[in-house]
């Protein structure tokens, strides 16, 4: 099925073999103890950016914590600059793939 959706672009949907070890091997060196270390900065600057944006508007929590998980993800994996809204183009591409993958992956619905 990954080969259909992605081209076996996705780690998740890679069938065992070659490619999926290629994908875990550059997962955990990216993500491992001493690696994590580079992503404190980030991690900081989000942490600042999500207390600002909650002290202007409380009410809004949800919407800031999707900012601020969409922002971090984007920044560690693509080296992307901050996400400011809800509505950035990467943001917007990453959810629209994800509700398309979810789709076509339940039983019974077709690809389109």
């Amino acid at each position: 099925m990954g080969d259909y959706l992605t081209k076996n672009l996705t780690f998740t949907l890679t069938p065992y073999g070659d490619l999926l070890r290629r994908f875990r091997r550059v997962a955990v060196e990216g993500f491992s103890k001493p690696a994590a270390q580079h992503f404190h900065p980030i991690q900081n600057r989000e942490a600042i950016m999500l207390a600002l944006a909650l002290v202007k508007s409380p009410p809004n929590l949800e919407k800031h914590l999707h900012r601020h998980a969409s922002s971090i993800m984007l920044s560690i994996n693509y080296h992307l600059p901050p996400v400011e809204s809800e509505d950035d183009p990467n943001v917007v591409g990453v959810e629209t793939h994800v509700r398309r993958l979810s789709h076509e992956m339940n039983p019974g619905d077709t690809f389109s």
